[in-house]
């Protein structure tokens, strides 16, 4: 078997997982009982945040790179971006069927590369 055709299979499988990554927290946000989407997206993010304090507390280099973002004004800005991302992208997998949600979310990227080229 040849690079080429090692890497074309790479490339599906990564695809593949991918577009399963985007929809399995629609179907974790579906399956939860009626709960409101405030309280699943501060459960997601607090959960990211235990993850990701670890990371920090090993490398200092990440250390480093927080303190600097939390003196930027712009990475709140990013960051409430982001949180209301998720708020709204979990009442919408409340509403609205799993798969549909996914798709258009997924589109996101198109949208940065169209944004991009415009620009």
């Amino acid at each position: 078997m040849n690079n080429t055709v090692t890497a074309e299979r790479n490339a599906v499988v990564a695809a593949g997982l991918t577009a399963m990554m985007w929809g399995l927290p629609g179907i974790f946000v579906r399956l939860l009982p009626p709960v409101s989407p405030l309280a699943v997206t501060t459960g997601r993010l607090l959960v990211a945040l235990i993850v990701a304090l670890p990371i920090l507390a090993v490398s200092d280099n990440n250390r480093l790179n927080l303190k600097v973002a939390l003196k930027n004004p712009v990475a709140y800005a990013l960051a409430s971006l982001l949180g209301a991302y998720y708020f709204l992208a979990t009442a919408a997998f409340q509403l609205a069927p799993v798969a549909e949600v996914a798709l258009l979310l997924s589109t996101t990227p198109l949208f940065v590369l169209t944004l991009r080229r415009a620009g």
